[in-house]
This record gives structure tokens, sequence and C-alpha cells, in this order.
């Protein structure tokens, strides 16, 4: 007579019920995991003008000829323009350029592009302006930006869907003050950023 085996079921525990990468993300926070989620440890000119004429300049009738000597009448007819305001040809006009004024403008106004602070700089993604705040703010599980993007891009992936979610969120975290958040120890869950994370699950995945 064969032997007879019993099945003995396996205990089902909740963390059964939950997702690998959630689960993950839960409790990254109390340092338990060996892979862990990058994001979850828990953007006048002056023109040289003429002088009007001025009517005392106009055409006088009686210079018009000169009865002694038959000078001609083009020769007296005053034309009314100050010619002590015309340049001669040759000589550089007076006075400030539209292209000088605007260059001065813009030496006295332009000021050097920030490098660090809240929000998306000048040249970053929202990702990149995540893990430069990470930095700024005292976290210290990666050594520098670039580790941090290594390691976010690593676990999430870099394909079009994800890296847009990505980037929602590391732009909204981005603006947080480094007091409202610690970025060794925070669920993204808890902080103003809730939406974008999530739109990071949801995303498609690579």
């Amino acid at each position: 007579m064969p032997a007879s085996f019993s099945y003995v079921p396996r205990r089902v525990t909740p963390r059964d019920f939950i997702p690998p990468c959630i689960a993950l993300a839960a409790c990254l926070s109390l340092a338990c995991a060996d892979e862990k989620d990058p994001l979850d440890s828990a953007t006048h000119p002056t023109v040289t003008t003429t002088n009007p004429s001025d009517g005392s300049n106009a055409s006088n009738a009686s210079n018009a000829t000169d009865d002694s000597d038959g000078t001609a009448a083009s020769e007296a007819t005053d034309t009314g323009v100050d010619e002590t305001t015309v340049p001669t040809t040759g000589e550089p006009t007076t006075g400030t350029t539209a292209i000088e004024t605007t260059a001065a403008e813009t030496t006295s106004t332009t000021e050097p592009a920030p490098t660090d602070g809240p929000g998306v700089l000048p040249g970053e993604d929202g990702m990149q302006a995540f893990c430069r705040r990470y930095k700024e703010c005292g976290g210290t599980y990666y050594d520098d930006q670039q580790e941090c993007l290594d390691a976010t891009y690593g676990y999430w992936g870099d394909c079009p869907s994800r890296k847009a979610a990505l980037d929602d969120f590391g732009a909204c975290m981005s603006e947080l003050e480094c007091g409202a958040w610690n970025p060794d120890a925070y669920n993204p869950n808890d902080t103003p950023c809730a939406q974008q994370w999530a739109g990071v699950e949801m995303s498609a995945p690579c």
C-alpha cells in the first residue's frame, strides 16, 4: 500500500497581498530593504534731432535777391534748418545710440543664473532638481546628485512613461524648503507631492 502524503498549506501573511515594489517602498523609512527605492526612504535710445524750423529763420523776402550784385535767390533763401545741429560728413554723432543703451541696460540687469535653491533651475529636469535638493537638504544616502539619478533610473527605469512621471514628482519635491522634509526619512505619500508620487506608481513600466 503506497504511503500517503498530507498537504500542509503555507501560511498566508499580509505581505502576500502587497505588491513587492510597494512593500519595498513602505519599509524603506525603516531601512529594512536591501534594494531601496531611491525616492522613498520611509523648475531710450537718444536720437539726435534737428531743431524745428524757427519762424525767425523763415524765408525773408528782403533777402531773396540782392539788387546791388544780382546774387541768385537760392543763395539768399533760408531753408529753415539750423545747420549747426547737423554733423559734418564723417564726424561721429553725439549722444547715446540705441545699441549702446541696450547694452548698458543688459549689463546692469543681467545676473548669474542660480545654482542652488528650491525649484527646477535652468537646464534641469525634475529629477535632476530633486537629486540636487536631496543633497542640499542634508541627504546622506547618496554621495552626489549623479549617484541619486543613477539609482533612481536603475530602479524605476528611464523610458518615457516613467521619466515623465518621475520628473513631475521630482519637480514638485524640489520646491519644498529643506525644513519641510527629511531626505533620509520621508514618505512621499505624506508630502505635498503625494499626487505626483501616485503618478509614478501608476506609470507604465519600462
